[in-house]
């Protein structure tokens, strides 16, 4: 499943880039960062910021716990050696919601966010395991949960790539929501993505 939520980040980046989007405004970079910056510039920057809190530090990704949405998330800064900076990801905390389909309705609204900043997302897709909520909208959110359906949108900027996730947890019940930001100029975006 990762492979083709890749996939359709990359081939849509391709297919759009290729395009008419170098008129687009420059949206390179995540939480006003710029693509290619260091591990230190980044924990410098969110070090002085007082509403967020360093969670993980590894040796390519920096984790912190903060909001943004109007909801608690991680948010990730995943870095490759020679590069720096290539993806941000915000992953809603929230798990095991008591009704499933509160994960449709959180989808939704991040949904307006996200189209009111960056404009109407560019590709959308639904992967059905099981259809047996497929004609029943409401219940997308459970049928994400029981692990039949994973959704996303994709924005493509030439210097910015979007996917906004609603996949599968670890274990049945449990969703992972994201909002992945990917520099579409990093060589190995489509290996080094992180979903």
């Amino acid at each position: 499943m990762k492979k083709l939520v890749i996939l359709f980040l990359v081939l849509g980046a391709i297919v759009l880039i290729g395009t008419s989007l170098s008129a687009e405004e420059n949206r390179n970079g995540f939480r006003g960062l710029e693509w290619g910056i260091l591990l230190e510039q980044v924990y410098q920057h969110e070090d002085k910021n007082e509403t967020t809190e360093l969670v993980e530090q590894k040796e390519n990704k920096l984790i912190y716990l903060g909001t943004e949405f109007d909801h608690e998330v991680k948010i990730s800064y995943q870095f490759d050696d020679s590069y720096g900076l290539f993806q941000g990801t915000y992953e809603l905390v929230e798990k095991n919601l008591s009704q499933t389909s509160l994960y449709l309705d959180r989808f939704r609204e991040i949904e307006k966010a996200l189209v009111a900043s960056y404009g109407n997302y560019h590709d959308k897709q639904m992967h059905w395991r099981v259809e047996l909520y497929k004609d029943e909208p409401e219940e997308w959110g459970r049928a994400v949960a029981m692990r039949h359906l994973n959704m996303g949108q994709a924005w493509f900027f030439q210097d910015l790539l979007i996917g906004h996730f609603l996949l599968e947890g670890d274990r049945f019940l449990e969703v992972n929501h994201r909002i992945v930001f990917v520099d579409p100029n990093f060589e190995d975006a489509e290996d080094g993505v992180d979903l």
